[in-house]
């Protein structure tokens, strides 16, 4: 296992040995900025839904175009009440999923998809980011909405949306396995996404994506 503040992946590793392989409070929540901790009987599960259209990005204007008084952007808001930027509903482009000012993309409705699975996919690689060699388990789950008179406030039993997915059938069936260790083995990667694409677009970018975070900042 991995546990305790003597393993806390934050205390034990770093980046960065001229800090003495320690890091600050303000970099325990950021997984590319902290490596996983040592524990390699360790197991990760990721487990979430896709398929539903998600908030990803916003295209934003300037208040002081819409009132046509200044560029200057801190003489257009006058208090916090009035922002000087809002949403840009006039953008929009539906072959690039772009509706009133919002671009949406595959998720769970609130989370999107490279949100939800990039860094599962990163730690798989081992490295900087799992020294561990961690096992980590990609389990998605797509959303399938139905309409139940015995359960009509959710999206059904395989809804894959934010909240829905703790009831969902097969997401529940993965969890109990892995609880009881009762073929266990047999929850393995289950990808229905786009995922594997997006991870190697992001990594072939030229700042590296994870790899090269690491790389700039650490």
């Amino acid at each position: 296992g991995g546990f305790g503040p003597t393993l806390s992946s934050s205390k034990t590793f770093s980046f960065d040995n001229k800090m003495g392989g320690r890091k600050g409070e303000e970099h325990y929540h950021n997984p590319i900025a902290t490596p996983l901790p040592k524990a390699p009987s360790m197991k990760i599960y990721c487990m979430y839904g896709t398929g539903i259209a998600t908030e990803r990005a916003y295209y934003y204007k300037s208040s002081c175009e819409e009132a046509g008084t200044s560029d200057n952007i801190s003489q257009c808001a006058e208090s916090p009440s009035d922002p000087p930027f809002s949403i840009d509903t006039s953008a929009r482009d539906e072959s690039a999923n772009i509706t009133y000012g919002v671009k949406f993309s595959d998720g769970d409705g609130s989370v999107p998809l490279v949100s939800l699975g990039y860094m599962c996919e990163a730690w798989k690689k081992g490295g900087k980011h799992n020294p561990s060699n961690i096992k980590v388990v990609t389990r998605e789950h797509r959303h399938i909405e139905e309409f139940t008179l015995n359960d009509p406030g959710r999206g059904g039993p395989y809804s894959g949306e934010h909240v829905d997915i703790l009831g969902h059938m097969d997401l529940m069936e993965d969890v109990l396995k892995i609880v009881t260790d009762f073929e266990a083995d047999s929850v393995e990667d289950h990808i229905v996404s786009d995922l594997e694409r997006i991870v190697r677009d992001i990594d072939s970018h030229p700042l590296g994506g994870a790899v090269g975070a690491a790389k700039r900042s650490f």
